[in-house]
């Protein structure tokens, strides 16, 4: 009957919407799902850059690190030269300053020395001439009487002295004056 058929072409046209809704529900889950995929690729490309961005800091950082250590290790290098030089120069002051103490030294004993040996050699012409004088002025009667008779045989004996002087000075330091 004509309402059956009516009734089919509605049912039909129903079916051919619902299909068509069904359809587009489909495309839009799918272009949901190609946004999803490409939202998480992006995300995916933006960690990934990120995290080569990180490592390449983390590089930079570590290098930084490093050549600050070492220019540290080269200062520290360089002051322990500094101090070494230093410590070498004060070494040679000190021993030069050690060697001009020790010559002042020898040369204050040298000049002691020869004071004293100028005392000495004083004493003994001091003590020659209290001889000569002792025999001069209490000769014994016999040498006083051969002496007075033969003065000849004598000579002077000052002149006597000051030869033997001559002599010992020579023999004592084994150089002439």
């Amino acid at each position: 009957s004509r309402e059956r058929i009516q009734a089919e072409i509605d049912r039909r046209k129903q079916a051919e919407q619902e299909r068509e809704a069904m359809r587009r529900k489909v495309e839009d889950l799918e272009r949901n799902a190609a946004d999803a995929r490409r939202a998480l690729e992006d995300q995916s490309r933006i960690t990934k850059e990120l995290e080569e961005k990180r490592k390449q800091a983390e590089e930079a950082q570590l290098r930084l690190k490093q050549e600050r250590e070492e220019a540290e290790k080269e200062h520290e290098r360089m002051m322990e030269r500094v101090r070494y030089e230093q410590e070498e120069k004060d070494k040679i002051v000190q021993e030069i300053e050690e060697a001009r103490r020790l010559a002042e030294q020898k040369a204050l004993e040298a000049q002691q020395k020869e004071n004293e040996a100028r005392e000495l050699e004083e004493q003994l012409r001091e003590a020659k001439m209290r001889v000569l004088q002792s025999q001069q002025q209490a000769p014994s009667n016999n040498n006083h009487h051969h002496y007075m008779e033969h003065p000849g045989e004598y000579g002077n004996p000052i002149e006597d002295e000051e030869s033997d002087e001559e002599d010992n000075s020579t023999t004592r330091n084994g150089r002439g004056n």
